[in-house]
């Protein structure tokens, strides 16, 4: 037997497939390195990182706002030089900037920030100086396109400054500082900063991002409407309640187009906007554990931070409007197996469809009603009696609120009145009714005796009634004012 011979006609095919497969393996590689370049470039083309403007030591860094959000300023402190800088970013709709707020880490020395300069509609680009003595940055000017520069100045002279100031001579002329400008390009919005920190900021520069021209939805625009949020991937599907928990549904009966429509109101953490149960008033959608769910309004800022979302053009289609919360961000309210959740943005398609939802007429017309119960037509005849401030002393029936005058803070357009009632032992079963500006009542809740914070707004006029089985048994005024 030849061994070599059958070994050789073994080896020849086998370093065939060998070339073979590493052919191929070769070809793989350069497609997909050919694939990732082409992302890269795409992805490259979405951001512009402007240039860093200042001295050449610190150690690099990077911010960029939420999704969603834009530049609109910074804060930092600013001593003899501008210690440190952190970004400050919000959102903006038809209406202007809509919750601004810091953003990131504070790069740079560990002074207390003393300074927060920002536009009031757009942030444009920045110019920055450079200390006459030292290699850090010693002013920032925000370049904004509304009237104003923000300036960050430290006390220091600029490198061009021939004084404490910015003028010089008897002309008045400005004398410096040798300012080095940039400016986002057509088309880009300010996302973010970068540059180079130590004990201080050595170099400062912006980031840019392309953006649709779609404004985002106006808050002010949405206020006081009732409205029904529909799926976008799944349009025969509503966001509801049912048993206090989020779900989109179809909405086949009355109680289901009832639990699918909100009333929007301004965001009861002070921004944006809040949605109120259309069939159980006085109760809103929150997360809480990220689930969403219904819940009684509670006077506390936890309650009131879990009950406010922000809306942004859809972030599957600019025709639909994607809820961020206020107090998470880059967490969105999307459907997940049907259940409404707080999810945070994983960039993917999937989620894009899940977190956007359209806007339409609500599906629920008429006076708010509870698990399908008809509208009780309440006597306009005086009986009953008018109760006062007088607490558990009244003798029952009886109800109250405290206070019945009340004062909205400057910037809410709601207040809080709470409500005790006592229907006695003839009427365990009593009701809760209110009139806005005497219009038409709307059932509370149904509960012999009990209490509840209530929200009013500002500069209508309230009538709570206490009722059993169509009789009047006591009513109590609430107003509100500034």
């Amino acid at each position: 037997m030849n061994l070599r011979r059958e070994s050789s006609d073994v080896a020849k095919p086998l370093a065939k497939w060998t070339q073979s497969v590493g052919s191929f393996f070769y070809l793989f590689m350069i497609a997909t390195a050919l694939i990732l370049a082409a992302s890269t470039s795409v992805a490259a083309q979405k951001l512009v990182k402007l240039e860093i403007i200042g001295g050449p030591g610190g150690d690099y860094f990077e911010h960029f706002c939420s999704p969603g959000l834009v530049l609109i300023g910074v804060r930092g402190s600013a001593g003899v030089l501008i210690d440190n800088v952190q970004a400050v970013c919000a959102r903006t709709d038809a209406g202007g900037i809509v919750d601004a707020r810091p953003a990131g880490p504070v790069f740079g020395g560990n002074r207390l920030i003393d300074n927060h300069v920002q536009c009031t509609t757009r942030l444009l680009g920045v110019r920055v100086a450079k200390n006459r003595f030292d290699p850090y940055v010693g002013s920032i000017e925000l370049q904004c396109k509304d009237t104003g520069i923000p300036r960050m100045h430290g006390t220091g002279q600029l490198d061009g400054e021939f004084g404490p100031d910015s003028y010089f001579g008897t002309t008045g002329l400005r004398q410096g500082p040798n300012y080095s400008a940039e400016t986002c390009p057509n088309g880009t919005v300010a996302v973010g900063i970068r540059g180079r920190a130590g004990r201080f900021v050595d170099a400062f520069g912006l980031i840019c991002e392309v953006r649709a021209s779609t404004p985002e939805p106006n808050v002010k625009d949405l206020i006081a409407k009732e409205v029904s949020l529909r799926s976008l991937n799944f349009p025969d599907r509503y966001v509801r309640h049912r048993n206090a928990l989020g779900y989109i549904e179809p909405t086949t009966d009355d109680l289901g187009r009832q639990d699918a429509t909100f009333r929007i109101v301004a965001g009861l953490s002070g921004s944006c906007l809040s949605f109120e149960s259309h069939n159980f008033p006085s109760h809103y959608l929150r997360h809480q554990n990220y689930r969403l769910k219904l819940g009684l309004g509670e006077n506390e800022q936890v309650f009131h931070e879990d009950a406010t979302f922000c809306p942004v053009s859809g972030l599957a289609d600019p025709n639909g409007v994607s809820f961020e919360s206020v107090n998470s961000r880059g967490y969105y309210l999307r459907h997940r197996n049907f259940e409404v959740w707080l999810d945070q943005n994983d960039g993917t398609k999937q989620f894009r469809q899940d977190a956007t939802f359209i806007l339409t007429q609500p599906l629920s017309v008429g006076p708010n009603r509870r698990f399908g119960v008809g509208k009780v037509r309440i006597p306009t005849s005086p009986e009953g009696t008018t109760s006062s401030n007088a607490g558990s002393a009244l003798t029952p029936p009886f109800i109250t609120a405290t206070p019945q005058e009340v004062i909205v803070s400057p910037r809410r357009d709601q207040g809080l009145t709470k409500l005790e009632w006592d229907g006695g032992p003839d009427h365990p079963y009593a009701e809760i009714w209110m009139s806005i500006d005497g219009l038409d009542e709307t059932f509370i809740v149904e509960q012999g005796k009990g209490n509840r914070v209530v929200y009013v707004d500002l500069g209508k006029r309230y009538l709570f009634i206490l009722t059993d089985n169509g009789q009047r048994l006591a009513t109590v005024a609430v107003t509100s004012k500034r």
